[in-house]
């Protein structure tokens, strides 16, 4: 079949045009949503946790990081995740992603002995709703560890724990070291500081 010129030159800029459209969908279709979770060996969610996403073969690209929870969009391919979580093992998980939606889901086993892999940091308290204030400790101990923290209680409410790591404690209140009441606590926060409000009213009493 024989084409004119005049239209072929009409014909062409279209073909471009649509050419151009399919690029962009196609790109979009190359890649896939991932979302992570992370469990203990219960089968609970271990929120306060990080991974570091690598491609497999690529090894002169950063890793991403991402929070346990959270979805990101990713190229087709091999992937290796790495979960890391105070008073937990660090564990690997790799996966192949060729579907627009995928769940990637990391088990982390309890640290062998029994100490945070993690750094700790200062934790900032307030207690209130207890008075008077003299005489009253706060004491933290890690459920998943043998860790635990003590300060004493300022006149202000005000109480300092030092090289808190991440995890999930329980909290308990003393006067004169005779317990006054407890709950769990699971302090996560990205800066170097962090800040808790403990209120009497939220502790179980005993």
């Amino acid at each position: 079949m024989n084409l004119r010129r005049g239209s072929v030159a009409a014909w062409l800029p279209l073909a471009i045009a649509q050419l151009a459209a399919v690029q962009p969908a196609r790109a979009q279709a190359e890649q896939g949503s991932v979302t992570f979770e992370v469990i203990d060996t219960f089968g609970r969610p271990v929120k306060q946790c990080e991974l570091q996403i690598s491609k497999d073969g690529a090894p002169d690209e950063q890793p991403l990081t991402v929070k346990a929870g959270s979805a990101i969009r990713l190229p087709y391919g091999q992937y290796t995740a790495i979960a890391h979580a105070s008073f937990y093992e660090t564990a690997l998980r790799r996966f192949l992603l060729w579907e627009p939606n995928l769940l990637v889901v990391v088990a982390l086993p309890p640290h062998l002995d029994s100490h945070s892999s993690m750094p700790g940091h200062p934790v900032d308290g307030v207690l209130t709703g207890i008075l008077p204030r003299s005489g009253l400790q706060v004491r933290i101990i890690s459920l998943y560890g043998d860790s635990s923290k003590e300060a004493t209680v300022r006149e202000g409410g005000e109480f300092t724990l030092e090289n808190v790591p991440n995890g999930i404690y329980l909290l308990a209140v003393m006067r004169n070291y005779k317990l006054i009441g407890a709950k769990l606590i699971a302090p996560s926060f990205d800066g170097p500081s962090r800040e808790l409000t403990v209120d009497a009213k939220d502790l179980r009493k005993f």
